[in-house]
């Protein structure tokens, strides 16, 4: 062929295996070959005088038809053109890939040719186009990172464009509720919004609509003509932005399905087999990303979690290690406001229900000690409980109350006097959390947070936090009120338990003390008694029941009326402890308790003494020596089985014996051993003759301050034998 001159005869071209048509400068068919029928189905007749532009899908012509006049109105036409991949239309509406190669003929006279040799290559063209689109997907994929709503829109604009698609969705899989639920949509232009608005947040099962019509199949499906097959929910929004054709395919692994997406073009296009096969490949690296999508959001958030639960934890390991250094429940309850601070907020309130409804502020403590002193002012305003301040408000309603910003209308309303105000516009309030101290049956008051010049603005974790801490102070609140009531209860008991005199004989003079383990302890089980048994002999008891409850004093009380009962029958110190161990089994609130009895016989100038698993007492020669009586160890009360033994001792002419329970030898930091070394020392140099004085004497030597973990009982006697 040439560029000039010579005529063209299209019987040349008639026997050649490739299809060849022959376009004229207006771009109409001026001859096809029987290999352009076989290639592309159109009857080579028909070809002739239409324009090749109608052998081209819709959606390329115009690029198409710019790509052609640019080469047929060439100044500087070519004598060839390499070959190109090109999509053509079948005449069935089919689209085939073929290779494209073009020759430009320029006679003397006369319009010029082009002629366009096609070559098919669908076998080909297929796998390359869409290996093209899986590399193009699996390049973004390896280099994606972050959350599946920033990537997934990205990831359906690369598979819908890559597939000469306009808009696509994607419908992500709810095993639980066994349904698709539309969350993604991509398109092209803004044209198709009315589709996007019908189809996001839209939710279909399996079977149901486009997306629904690949769960059963686990196929890809084709919608050809959705103007007259779409399902109702979307027809109109289809039909408005004058959709056609719909392509749609499961997102899934091996094991599980992750999803569908849908294709949309406005164009008619028909089904394509090597596109049915290429998103296999490209669902399952959908699928695989997903996952990863999934598992890194879920570590994501497992991560956020463990931290927000450590920073919780700490919080509230604060709170305890405050609360265990509290001297009394209003220290409690201000060392719990400072933990607040500055870890939730500037300033830290207080306000507790009040025996009479109204509300007491406990608390207000400042994270910046130079501005303690103005905070230490807002105690004077309590809020009124039926008023609009948020402490009043959360304990009304029992729920947390929050806002950004504290303008001065809401101060004024909150306020009580224009001091009140001053001092918050002083202080700089700007926002706050309160939230109510909730118990089982009630709002006990209420825990406020104050931002106040820090600028700091709360949110859920901050309120998370202060609900935990409001919790503890509940908790504190709601056991120094129990206390309150169960203290009357248990100290009276107590009172009434333990004797209220003690038994005197001539020649004997007696002491006794009480101390409780703590100020917030029950009732505990320690006692002691004396009791004058006739002219010349008393009994001498001391005790630990076990526990620190009401039911370890109502045993205690029974065990002290018991010994009581049973000296009337016999003054052996071990036959009534004997008696005793058998009413102590057949109580049904049995516990098990120690006792130490002894008796001392004036006329004799002897002391019996039994004891069940007790501390031995200590006998103290006057001006001499001190050391424990000794006697053969028994088995506590309660415990049934085995012998109680008896030892008898002569008594000094003067002196003095010391019984305890076991809370003054195993308090404090030294060991009991240190402490029976202290006693005793205290007891050899002792000079006192009154046993109020010894008996003092060894509570300030042996016990010790703040709270104390056991009860204790101390009981004294010392005699002076006529003569001596």
């Amino acid at each position: 062929m040439s560029e000039t001159g010579g005529s063209f005869s299209p019987r040349i071209i008639d026997s050649l295996l490739n299809a060849v048509i022959i376009v004229e400068d207006q771009g109409r068919v001026l001859y096809a070959n029987h290999a352009t029928e076989q290639l592309l189905g159109w009857q080579v007749e028909r070809l002739f005088g239409e324009p090749v532009i109608h052998m081209v899908p819709e959606r390329f012509r115009s690029a198409y038809l710019a790509a052609f006049n640019r080469v047929i109105g060439s100044s500087s036409p070519r004598a060839s053109y390499p070959p190109t991949r090109v999509v053509m239309q079948r005449a069935d509406g089919s689209e085939s890939p073929v290779d494209l190669g073009a020759f430009m003929v320029v006679p003397e006279v006369g319009p010029r040719l082009l002629i366009a040799v096609l070559w098919d290559v669908s076998d080909r063209i297929d796998i390359d186009r869409y290996q093209r689109v899986s590399d193009e997907l699996v390049a973004f994929l390896a280099g994606a990172s972050g959350t599946t709503a920033a990537i997934v829109p990205e990831l359906l604009s690369i598979v819908a464009q890559s597939m000469d698609f306009e808009l696509a969705t994607a419908w992500l899989w709810d095993e639980d509720a066994e349904l698709l639920r539309c969350d993604y949509v991509w398109c092209e232009t803004d044209a198709y919004l009315a589709m996007v608005a019908a189809s996001t947040g839209m939710t279909v099962r399996a079977g149901q609509d486009l997306a629904g019509s690949v769960l059963r199949s686990d196929e890809p499906v084709w919608h050809l003509d959705l103007s007259a097959t779409a399902p109702s929910a979307r027809h109109e929004a289809i039909v408005a932005v004058g959709l056609h054709t719909a392509f749609v395919f499961p997102i899934r692994t091996r094991e599980r399905l992750f999803g569908v997406i849908e294709l949309f073009t406005r164009f008619h296009r028909h089904p394509d087999p090597p596109l049915n096969a290429a998103v296999a490949d490209v669902g399952a690296k959908l699928g695989e990303f997903i996952e990863r999508l999934e598992f890194e959001s879920q570590k994501s958030e497992l991560i956020d979690r463990l931290e927000q639960s450590q920073r919780h934890q700490e919080f509230l390991l604060r709170a305890n290690r405050a609360l265990a250094g509290a001297r009394d429940f209003r220290d409690s309850v201000e060392r719990l406001a400072t933990v607040a601070l500055p870890t939730l907020g500037d300033i830290c309130l207080v306000d507790v229900v009040s025996p009479t409804g109204g509300l007491q502020r406990l608390a207000a403590v400042h994270a910046d000690p130079a501005h303690q002193s103005e905070t230490d002012e807002l105690v004077r305003y309590s809020p009124d409980p039926e008023g609009s301040h948020p402490a009043a408000r959360a304990v009304r309603t029992g729920q947390s109350q929050w806002s950004t910003e504290m303008d001065d209308e809401f101060m004024r309303s909150t306020t009580q006097s224009d001091t009140h105000l001053t001092l918050t516009r002083t202080l700089s309030f700007e926002s706050y959390v309160s939230v109510p101290l909730l118990t089982d049956s009630k709002a006990l008051g209420a825990l406020t947070v104050i931002a106040a010049g820090s600028g700091r603005q709360f949110g859920q974790e901050e309120l998370t936090l202060a609900e935990s801490l409001a919790s503890q102070v509940a908790s504190v609140i709601e056991r120094a009120r129990a206390f309150e009531e169960q203290s009357t209860i248990s100290h009276f008991l107590q009172h009434s338990l333990l004797p209220g005199h003690l038994g005197e004989l001539p020649g004997i003079r007696t002491a006794a003390r009480y101390v409780a383990a703590s100020e917030v302890a029950e009732v505990g089980g320690d006692f002691y008694d004396v009791v004058r048994l006739d002219g010349h002999r008393m009994a001498l008891a001391i005790g630990d029941v076990q526990g620190h409850d009401m039911t370890a004093a109502m045993v205690m009380g029974g065990l002290r009326s018991a010994i009581r009962a049973y000296l009337l029958i016999t003054q052996d110190p071990a036959e009534v402890l004997r008696l005793v161990d058998d009413y102590a089994i057949e109580e049904s609130n049995a516990r098990l308790a120690t006792t130490c009895l002894a008796v001392i016989d004036m006329e004799e100038r002897t002391i019996a003494v039994a004891s069940a698993g007790h501390p031995l007492p200590y006998v103290a020669h006057a001006g001499g020596s001190a050391s424990p009586l000794t006697v053969r160890p028994s088995r506590p009360l309660g415990v049934g089985g085995g012998e109680f033994y008896l030892a008898r001792h002569a008594l000094p002419p003067a002196g003095s014996l010391v019984f305890f329970t076991d809370g003054l030898i195993d308090e404090g930091r030294s060991g009991a051993e240190d402490r029976l070394h202290t006693l005793t020392s205290l007891l050899e140099r002792s000079h006192s003759e009154d046993p109020e004085v010894v008996a003092a004497s060894i509570l300030r030597g042996l016990t010790v301050s703040g709270a104390r973990d056991d009860d204790l009982a101390l009981l004294v006697a010392m005699w002076s034998f006529p003569g001596t």
